[in-house]
């Protein structure tokens, strides 16, 4: 309840609860109506911060001149990834809620390790980079080739789609790439796979040319056993005329 949440060992508790299910949760926050952090669970001194500035507090769609049924459907947000207040990059899901004619906002901030580990188990073969970028084109989490998290992905966002989409193009060097992408539904993150094209054609390369030398082997086997056998026989007639 919204007395509940004010009260600190009660937000501490439900911290506790949400990190034995899921590690990577880093702390809870209680937001009110003039964006001022008024509890706080977690290991950083932001409590009395204000927030009413902050991208994911104003992409949440409420300021004091609306309707608070006017935004019911953009009640809950998953920000980009950003330093904030700690000076560290992290993302935070926030949702938005009303009780006594007051707005208020539960806010839990994730640290990066979990997407991060996710997507350096990925298998990604031709020199492949697997990473996350937001839709202005901002990495979000580490890339090999392409920047560290918050720089600017240096090719153009590409477009959006309901389904994985496969495109070509070059990267920022001129190297032919083949890149897969998918836009994460209710996120503001776009998955992307990148492949150098020469390293992921090279398996495909060296596998033809062992397949026409095994054909061409083949052949020539094939072709020394007919003139070996039709020799044979055309000695055999000539005996036999003979």
């Amino acid at each position: 309840s919204y007395e509940q949440l004010f009260e600190p060992r009660r937000l501490q508790q439900l911290l506790e609860h949400l990190k034995s299910g899921l590690g990577e949760w880093q702390d809870l926050g209680v937001i009110d109506h003039n964006g001022i952090q008024r509890n706080y669970a977690g290991p950083y001194p932001v409590k009395g911060m204000d927030y009413s500035q902050q991208e994911w507090y104003k992409n949440l769609g409420y300021t004091d001149q609306d309707n608070y049924l006017d935004v019911i459907a953009m009640r809950s947000n998953i920000s980009d990834v950003f330093l904030g207040f700690r000076n560290t990059p992290h993302y935070v899901i926030s949702v938005l809620n009303n009780a006594r004619g007051q707005h208020y906002i539960l806010r839990a901030s994730l640290d990066l390790e979990r997407l991060n580990a996710i997507l350096a188990g990925l298998e990604v073969s031709g020199k492949g980079d697997a990473f996350l970028i937001n839709h202005k084109g901002v990495i979000q989490t580490p890339s090999r080739r392409f920047g560290k998290v918050l720089s600017q992905f240096p090719l153009p966002v590409p477009p959006p789609s309901e389904r994985t989409e496969v495109i070509e193009g070059r990267d920022h060097q001129g190297t032919p790439v083949l890149i897969g992408y998918a836009y994460i539904t209710g996120s503001p993150f776009i998955l992307m796979v990148v492949k150098q094209k020469n390293e992921l054609m090279a398996a495909w390369s060296a596998g033809g040319l062992k397949l026409i030398t095994f054909l061409a082997g083949s052949i020539l086997a094939i072709c020394a056993v007919v003139f070996g056998i039709c020799t044979s026989l055309v000695n055999s007639i000539y005996q036999a005329d003979q």
